[in-house]
C-alpha cells in the first residue's frame, strides 16, 4: 500500500482523490466501510476530497505567485541595470574632468567602482545625480551629462526604487502562498494516510474492495 506520507505531490492529490471519491461511491465499499465499528459517512469522504481541492488550489497559487515574483525580480534588475549604466559611464565622464585632487571629486563620489548591491547602488545614484542637480558648474562642458540627462537617470531611479518594492511584496506573496501549500498538502497526508490505514483495516477481509481503492499491499 502506497504510503501517503511520502508520495510526491502528483500522486498524492491522484491517489487521495480516487480513494476518497471511491470509498463514498462505490455502493459495496461504502456498506463495509459505513458500517459498526468504523463508521464512517460520505462527509468524511468529502473532507478528504475538500483537502485534495484545497491543496490543488494552493498548487496553483504557489505557481501563480512564484511566477509573478520571478517577473518582479527580473524588472528590478532590468531598471537597477539601467540606472547602472547610466551611473558608470556619467561617473567615467565627470572622473576625466575633475581632478583627483579636487574635493569635488570624492564630494561627487567618483571614489572608487560603482557597488553592485542593488539598493547601495540606489542610494550612491541618488546621493550622486543629487549633487549633480545642484551644480550646474560641475556639468558645463562634460558632453553627455547635461542637467537634463541627471534628470533622466533620476526618474530611472525612482522607477528601480518602485520596481524594488513591488519586487519585496510579490516575494512576500509568493512566500506566503508555498507555506500556504506546504501547509495543505501535509493536511491532506495526515488525512489521506489515516482515511487509508482505517479503510485498509475495515476491509482487511475484502482485498477486492480494497484494491477498488488502491489499498492492496504491494510486493
Amino acid at each position: 500500500m502506497a504510503s501517503f506520507l511520502r508520495l510526491s505531490i502528483a500522486d498524492l492529490l491522484r491517489d487521495a482523490r480516487d480513494l476518497y471519491t471511491n470509498a463514498r461511491d462505490d455502493a459495496e465499499v461504502f456498506a463495509v466501510l459505513s458500517a459498526e465499528p468504523w463508521g464512517f459517512t460520505a462527509a468524511d469522504f468529502d473532507a478528504g476530497l475538500a483537502l485534495v481541492d484545497t491543496a490543488t488550489e494552493a498548487l496553483k497559487t504557489e505557481s501563480r505567485e512564484g511566477r509573478e515574483a520571478r517577473r518582479a525580480t527580473h524588472d528590478y534588475d532590468v531598471a537597477v541595470d539601467a540606472v547602472r549604466a547610466s551611473y558608470n559611464r556619467h561617473r567615467a565622464r565627470l572622473r576625466d574632468r575633475i581632478a583627483r585632487d579636487d574635493p569635488d571629486y570624492a564630494g561627487i563620489g567618483l571614489v572608487g567602482e560603482a557597488p553592485g548591491d542593488r539598493e547601495t547602488l540606489l542610494k550612491e545614484a541618488d546621493d550622486f545625480y543629487g549633487f549633480l542637480s545642484g551644480r550646474s558648474d560641475l556639468l558645463a562642458g562634460v558632453r553627455g551629462v547635461s542637467p537634463e540627462a541627471v534628470a533622466e537617470v533620476q526618474a530611472l531611479i525612482e522607477a528601480a526604487r518602485t520596481a524594488g518594492s513591488a519586487q519585496t511584496r510579490e516575494a512576500g506573496e509568493a512566500e506566503g502562498a508555498q507555506k500556504a501549500q506546504q501547509a495543505a498538502v501535509e493536511a491532506l497526508r495526515r488525512h489521506a494516510a489515516l482515511t487509508a490505514k482505517d479503510a485498509a483495516a475495515a476491509l482487511a477481509d475484502h482485498p477486492q474492495l480494497r484494491e477498488r481503492l488502491g489499498l492492496l499491499e504491494r510486493s
